[in-house]
This record gives C-alpha cells, structure tokens and sequence, in this order.
C-alpha cells in the first residue's frame, strides 16, 4: 500500500529560501538593489520589516513610517516573495526560528545584526549560510538616514523570473 502526502512531490527540489532583515523606512533605489541581490541567493525572498520598538532601540528614535506603511510598500513593490514583521524585541531571533532560511543575507551596514546572529546561531533550530554584502548601491546617495523618509511610489518588480547579475 502506498501512502501519498498532498502537495508533496519529491521530484521537485526544495526551495532555497533567504531571508533579509530592515527597517526599510522609505523605499527607495538602495533598497531595491539590497533585495535584488539578495533574491539572487535563493529561489524564495523574505523580508522581515523591523517592528517600531526595535527600530527605536537599534537606531535611537523611531522610524518616520508605521510598520504597517513599510510592510505595505514593501508588498506593492513586488520585490520579495513575503514580508514579515521582524522579531519585537532584538535578540529573540523568532523570524529565524519560525521562517528557517537557508540563507541570510546583510547589508553593507549591519556589521551589529551580523555579529550578534553569528552568536546566536548555535542555538536556533536552523543553521542558515550568513551572507553580508560588502557594497551598496550609491551608499552616499540612498541611504534613508539622507533621504526624506516618506514612503516613496513603489515600482513593479518588472521580471519575476530573470535573475541575472547586474
């Protein structure tokens, strides 16, 4: 007797999921070339979205945009595949947990989130690769910290399927 899984197919090979954290408080071009990149890392993007307590105490004051503004615009831009809020408070590392990347992937100025995942690493459930970028896209020109931080048009991610390098 053959016993069947629905919507299982061990044909079709497991999705590489990566997984990117931000406040992304004002969408702007640096953060589309950030998610792009990182989408290159995997079949599945997934942007978890820094929750405002977080955000207030990484950064020492809080975000211009509500979490929800900032989920919103990430959702239209078509640019990941879900979006989360992140973890409530720093350290808990529950988006980890919960989503179990293979990859996680850092941006060139998140040297702290990259340190302070390498420690926790060998106590969550998941041992995903830690990826951090090294170059920015215009980091002097698109940084939201030099930018007014209203949430910018998103724009339509145009090409699903192409993921070639720039």
């Amino acid at each position: 007797m053959k016993f069947a899984i629905p919507g299982y197919n061990r044909d079709v090979p497991k999705q590489k999921t990566v997984l990117v954290f931000g406040t992304f408080d004002g969408l702007h071009p640096g953060h589309e070339h950030f998610l792009k990149r990182a989408r290159k890392y995997g079949d599945r993007l997934v942007v978890a979205v820094g929750q405002d307590a977080a955000v207030q105490a990484l950064k020492g004051h809080p975000p211009q945009n509500t979490l929800a503004v900032r989920i919103a615009a990430l959702r239209a831009s078509g640019l990941a595949d879900r979006v989360i809020p992140a973890d409530r408070f720093l350290g808990t590392w529950r988006s980890v947990a919960r989503i179990r990347p293979d990859v996680i992937v850092l941006g060139y100025d998140q040297k702290f989130l990259g340190r302070a995942l390498r420690q926790a690493l060998p106590a969550l459930p998941c041992q995903p690769k830690i990826i951090s970028l090294r170059s920015a896209h215009h980091p002097g020109q698109y940084h939201s910290s030099l930018l007014g931080k209203r949430i910018h048009a998103p724009r339509p991610h145009t090409c699903p399927a192409s993921r070639t390098v720039p």
